[in-house]
C-alpha cells in the first residue's frame, strides 16, 4: 500500500529560487515514487504560527502517514515594524512545534522534525526528543544562495540526502 507524506515548510520546502525539479521535495518524491504520494504544504515566508493555524485544513485532514515540518527562520526574523522583536518569539515557536507535532500523533501520523541551516532557534531542538524522526541540516557557505539564506541547487541535494536517511 502506497503511503502519503507531508512537507510543512517555509521558502526551504518550497525551493525558492530554483527550478523546480532540482528542490529537495521534488528529488525526495521522485526517490520515495511507489513507496509514498508526497505533497508539498510548504509556503514561502511562513512562520509555525502560520502553519499551525493551516495544519488541519491543509495537511491533517488528508490523514497522511508522515509529516516533514521544519521552521525557525522566519520565526526568528526580526522586522523593524515588530520595534525588535522577532516574528515569533523563542518560547512561542517551541510552544507551535510541540502543538504541530501533538496534533499530527492524534491525526495518526508520525513526524519527522528538520532543524534549518540557518540555525535560528535550533536550541529548541531539545523537544526532539519527542517526535518520531529528527533531521539535522548543517548546510552553510557553498550550499546556499547568493543572499546566505536560500539553498542552492546543491543545498537541496544535500537536504534530500539528509532527509532520505530518515523515511521509515
Amino acid at each position: 500500500m502506497v503511503k502519503s507524506l507531508y512537507i510543512l515548510s517555509d521558502s526551504t520546502g518550497v525551493g525558492q529560487y530554483v527550478t523546480l525539479h532540482k528542490t529537495w521535495a521534488v528529488l525526495l518524491s521522485k526517490h520515495l515514487e511507489g513507496r509514498y504520494i508526497v505533497q508539498n504544504a510548504s509556503r514561502n515566508g511562513e512562520t509555525s504560527r502560520q502553519a499551525l493555524e493551516r495544519l488541519v485544513p491543509d495537511v491533517l485532514r488528508y490523514e497522511p502517514d508522515l509529516v516533514y515540518v521544519q521552521y525557525g527562520s522566519n520565526d526568528a526574523n526580526i522586522w523593524e515594524t515588530d520595534r525588535g522583536l522577532p516574528r515569533v518569539l523563542a518560547e512561542e515557536f517551541e510552544q507551535n512545534i510541540t502543538s504541530i507535532v501533538k496534533r499530527c500523533w492524534q491525526f495518526g501520523a508520525k513526524v519527522i522534525l528538520g532543524s534549518n541551516h540557518t540555525g535560528a532557534y535550533n536550541h529548541i531542538f531539545g523537544i526532539a526528543h519527542s517526535v518520531d524522526y529528527l533531521v539535522e541540516h548543517n548546510c552553510k557557505g557553498d550550499y546556499l544562495m547568493s543572499d546566505g539564506v536560500h539553498l542552492n541547487e546543491r543545498g537541496h541535494l544535500l537536504y534530500f540526502k539528509s532527509i532520505v536517511k530518515a523515511i521509515p
